[in-house]
């Protein structure tokens, strides 16, 4: 378990439907419907294809992680969508599909892999159509965004209790840091008056 510190406050951030459906959250084929497949079978859950496609928009291929959030959600799942500016601090307390780059020169990320848990720094990757592979995070992160979707049963606790982040929204933490570097400002300033008050006595 990471422990939360002053220079992580903002390593997490939570991410919208919104930004989820843009180009830049999607795939470039169909790995995004297996990748949520691949999830919801850690989970104990093996919907045939014509059940999970209901839920996906016909034509809608290259499909993004809004469309998965969609399809997770009209079954019953719980979903929590982040963007890790550290992936190295990431962390996977359940399945998550990934946003990474499909080959290492790929100018940006364009496929879908499933990251069914992690053991120090080696994490265990589903990447459709192949077979589950051990992966270290630092060969993850050359081809990882940060962009992640976690995936659980709803009666579970909730995703982000289960991080060390503790799922606050990306402002809170703003709202936190700003209040560090306002409050190292003004005792910074107090020190630099009381300094200039004693010299000025010093010299009456």
């Amino acid at each position: 378990m990471v422990r939360p510190m002053l220079f992580s406050l903002v390593t997490i951030v939570l991410l919208s439907s919104w930004s989820l459906g843009g180009s830049a959250a999607r795939d470039d084929g169909r790995c995004a419907v297996e990748s949520f497949r691949d999830s919801l079978a850690l989970l104990g859950a093996f919907p045939n294809d014509q059940e999970v496609m209901r839920f996906f928009p016909d034509g809608g291929e290259p499909f993004s992680l809004a469309d998965v959030d969609f399809a997770a959600t009209s079954m019953g799942f719980q979903t929590l969508a982040v963007r890790w500016d550290q992936v190295e601090l990431a962390e996977f307390p359940c399945p998550a599909i990934l946003h990474v780059r499909r080959r290492p020169d790929s100018g940006k990320s364009d496929h879908f892999v499933v990251c069914a848990g992690r053991d120090g720094d080696n994490l265990c990757i589903i990447n459709y159509p192949g077979t589950p592979q051990i992966v270290s995070i630092d060969s993850l992160g050359r081809r990882w965004s940060g962009v992640a979707m976690y995936l659980d049963v709803a009666a579970n606790v909730p995703i982000s209790h289960r991080l060390s982040s503790r799922g606050r929204p990306w402002w809170n933490y703003g709202i936190i840091l700003v209040g560090v570097l306002l409050g190292g400002l003004i005792c910074q300033q107090g020190a630099r008056w009381r300094a200039s008050q004693s010299h000025s006595k010093n010299h009456v």
